[in-house]
């Protein structure tokens, strides 16, 4: 496998693809609502600066950007900052089930509708576990042990 460096908007669109409210009826990236998104997730990303790096005129995104990028659409920081694919996709090789990958071969071959249905699904079940991983990080909330045996009054 070649070491190929991906621009910051091929990595972006690629990512982009499981957010269906990021596309237009066209089928194009709408980076007004990349930004949008951003600011969803708590990270101030403009489009403009979202306009200039798809444009190619900022060599690479600034490390601001790329951690936004990183937690709000999950991309591996070393493949934002230019590091080339080759150990992310080794590593997604090894760390993920035969199975795995080949559901996501089955779902790219759905239809756009369902695609973006179990896309959407999923994502609501990534956003619901990170905000009870935030509750629980602040203090917000207290994890009850299911396992542990209960006192019966």
């Amino acid at each position: 496998m070649d070491n190929k460096r991906l621009t910051f908007a091929e990595i972006v669109t690629a990512a982009a693809k499981s957010v269906p409210e990021l596309w237009d009826q066209d089928g194009k990236l709408n980076l007004a609502a990349l930004a949008r998104y951003y600011n969803k997730k708590g990270y101030q990303i403009t489009q403009p600066t979202l306009h200039r790096l798809f444009a190619g005129k900022h060599k690479s995104p600034s490390p601001r950007v790329i951690d936004a990028t990183h937690y709000a659409l999950r991309i591996p920081r070393g493949l934002l900052r230019g590091e080339g694919m080759n150990s992310d996709l080794d590593r997604a090789l090894t760390d993920y089930n035969l199975s795995t990958l080949f559901l996501a071969k089955k779902i790219e071959a759905l239809p756009q509708r369902v695609k973006d249905n179990i896309l959407n699904l999923v994502e609501t079940e990534l956003e619901r576990e990170d905000q009870l991983r935030r509750a629980i990080d602040i203090g917000t909330v207290t994890p009850i042990d299911r396992n542990k045996p209960r006192d019966r009054i």
